[in-house]
């Protein structure tokens, strides 16, 4: 069971490679990368919701599923920088953010607000999608208004510094209540209070 889950996982590093030689290799690479980005998304779904049903579902998926994906996007946004579709500065942001990711989800396990291996918030899930989606969406943005890349790769980048913004402050938060745990206890009461006077 395990097994085919994480082939179905590790499928996405090949797939990385086909999209990027698409790009690499075709003037009019869209509609074949399109291809690829649905197998990438339909493995990507397929492979957590298997997991579960299955009852695979392990730190060791968790963090190959995770691996794969960061895979996927720096292959597949190096070889739009190749081209001259990306600028280098979106690969650089990818790898930051997933290193902030690790590091906010280590930090919240050590001070015990979350137990499971990766640290996920809302905001931060969008950010995600939003760097997973990056690569059609920069061949698609390209092929009807080139001059609206400029748009997508600055409201990606402000979208990463949120979120890395709310999960350190999350944290550093988190943190704080756990080491003082007096103030945070006033601080619910006095919430509680202005409650009842609402």
């Amino acid at each position: 069971k395990k097994a085919f889950v994480t082939i179905m996982t590790l499928s996405r590093i090949p797939l990385a490679f086909l999209f990027g030689f698409f790009c690499i290799e075709l003037e009019q690479p869209l509609w074949p990368c399109l291809i690829v980005f649905l197998l990438v998304s339909l493995t990507d779904w397929l492979d957590g919701k298997l997991a579960r049903t299955l009852h695979a579902a392990s730190a060791l998926g968790a963090w190959l599923d995770v691996s794969c994906d960061l895979f996927f996007m720096i292959v597949s946004c190096l070889s739009l920088w190749l081209t001259g579709r990306m600028p280098m500065i979106l690969p650089i942001v990818i790898i930051i953010k997933f290193t902030e990711f690790l590091v906010t989800s280590h930090w919240s396990r050590q001070i015990g607000v979350r137990q499971n291996a990766f640290f996920f918030d809302p905001f931060g899930r969008l950010s995600a999608a939003l760097l997973y989606g990056l690569p059609i969406l920069t061949l698609l943005v390209s092929s009807i208004v080139p001059k609206a890349r400029i748009g997508l790769f600055a409201m990606t980048i402000l979208f990463c510094i949120l979120s890395s913004a709310i999960r350190i402050v999350h944290c550093l938060r988190m943190e704080h209540e756990q080491k003082n745990p007096a103030f945070n206890q006033a601080a619910k009461r006095n919430s509680s209070a202005a409650m009842e006077r609402g």
